[in-house]
């Protein structure tokens, strides 16, 4: 299980679109690169997640679904 805590800010935006820039990111392009890697790698993985700013009771895992990812709560 890996604590996402603020690499990924919401369960909608982050997971649709990980490639958006972020106003709260210090590196905004550099936080969209590394964002589409993390749901690449968990994805792939299917590394389980857990994370504060996630709905549901915030653990959950992280699936492809078309040019972006979902969350998917445990």
């Amino acid at each position: 299980m890996l604590i996402v805590g603020d690499a990924i800010g919401n369960d909608h935006v982050a997971f649709a679109r990980p490639g958006w820039q972020a106003n709260s990111d210090q590196d905004p392009e550099l936080g969209a690169k590394t964002r589409v890697a993390l749901m690449d790698r968990l994805a792939r993985e299917q590394v389980p997640v857990i994370g504060f700013h996630l709905s549901q009771g915030g653990m959950g895992h992280v699936e492809r679904a078309g040019d972006g990812y979902r969350y998917v709560p445990l």
